[in-house]
């Protein structure tokens, strides 16, 4: 999924796949999904939920990918679901802003590894690895239509060779915010 928007959903789980399916997702917006508690154990709720072991061991390499993509303005009724449950899956969210205040940012079911490359703005840190730097725990500046206004703590702070050139609206990503270093 390349540039998309997903908003305004209402969903179990706004995004799943089972078995070898693998997610792999850059330069999307999800904002506005609104997700609902299930009373089955075997079927919880997540923002985006990965079973890879549903029918079988997941691939070995297995990877799920969120890149570059922000997560925001997620509500939910019942209990908090976790935004990922990725099950063994790998997961990278490198360059994403996920600001979810309510939502866990892991399933305590996902035991695959997670990585950011450094480069994560988050609500929470927790469930993320403090390496090679800690996710920025901060409020991510947004303005109306998602993207990050001048003052936003997630600009300026990721390698730029990781990053894709364009923005979820075709914009060039080289936003450089004075008085912080270029990474």
């Amino acid at each position: 999924i390349r540039d998309t928007a997903l908003l305004d959903n209402r969903s179990l789980n706004l995004l799943t796949s089972f078995g070898a399916g693998r997610f792999d997702i850059e330069g999307s917006v999800l904002s506005g999904n609104a997700l609902y508690a299930t009373q089955f154990v075997e079927y919880p709720a997540a923002l985006i939920r990965v079973d890879p072991d549903l029918f079988g061991p997941s691939p070995p390499g297995l990877v799920q990918r969120i890149r570059f993509s922000t997560i925001v303005n997620t509500t939910f009724a019942g209990s908090s679901p976790p935004v990922f449950n990725h099950g063994s899956s790998a997961l990278d969210v490198t360059g994403s802003i996920i600001h979810t205040p309510g939502l866990f940012s892991r399933s305590t079911d996902s035991t695959g590894t997670v990585t950011h490359n450094g480069c994560l703005l988050v609500h929470d840190s927790a469930g993320y690895p403090l390496t090679p730097a800690p996710p920025i725990v901060a409020a991510p500046d947004l303005a109306a239509d998602l993207t990050p206004n001048v003052a936003s703590p997630a600009l300026d702070r990721c390698d730029a060779a990781l990053a894709p050139a364009l923005d979820f609206r075709g914009n060039a990503r080289s936003i450089d915010q004075p008085g912080i270093p270029n990474q």
